[in-house]
């Protein structure tokens, strides 16, 4: 489902704008054809969210394939006050952190990755040229020591604010917690952060 052709998404995406309201309506109604432009549209930047939680570009992939195929069976339950993406965050956040609980041990990640297109050729790509640059290497290693350091709940919200630019209140919904707890979690992590990266950055 993942392996889309990136020909494919461009024509779907100069064909016609995408509605998701529109889009939800087709897959409610039993259009086969819309929860794959669904996948289109949101599959790269809830890979790149998942990858930035679990550091293994392989199995954020196997993640982000779990995550919709669960969206796909609890459709029913998305309530239309939120977009559909949040829906598939708050999934994607519970994924990865019952993923994080199996495996303690996590590859470093690599953060040159475009954090709203990544394909899996990009991904690849990434992973051959990842020792091109030492410093930034050694970086990119004590940046993700730091947020694999962060309690999950921190982590994310890290991710979705300051990576993939969500509000307060999307975040909220998406990790179903206050927006004051989001703000408050955003604090702790920001400054946790600073504090452990001052000496490398």
């Amino acid at each position: 489902m993942l392996e889309t052709n990136q020909a494919k998404t461009d024509a779907l995406n100069t064909t016609r704008p995408f509605d998701e309201k529109t889009v939800m309506a087709r897959v409610h109604n039993g259009d086969k054809n819309a929860f794959s432009e669904i996948v289109v549209q949101y599959q790269n930047r809830l890979y790149n969210t998942i990858y930035r939680m679990v550091s293994s570009a392989e199995d954020a992939l196997d993640i982000c394939q779990e995550v919709f195929l669960k969206a796909f069976r609890s459709i029913n339950s998305f309530r239309s006050d939120s977009s559909f993406l949040t829906f598939l965050y708050r999934i994607a956040f519970n994924e990865s952190v019952n993923y994080r609980k199996r495996r303690k041990r996590m590859v470093p990640m690599d953060f040159k990755c475009n954090p709203h297109c990544l394909t899996k050729q990009e991904i690849n790509q990434n992973n051959a040229n990842h020792t091109e640059n030492t410093q930034t290497e050694d970086s990119n290693k004590h940046i993700q020591k730091a947020l694999d350091w962060l309690e999950p709940e921190l982590r994310a919200v890290v991710v979705l604010k300051d990576i993939e630019c969500l509000s307060y209140a999307e975040i909220a919904q998406a990790l179903n917690i206050s927006v004051s707890t989001v703000r408050t979690n955003l604090a702790k992590a920001r400054e946790f952060l600073r504090e452990t990266l001052k000496d490398f950055l």
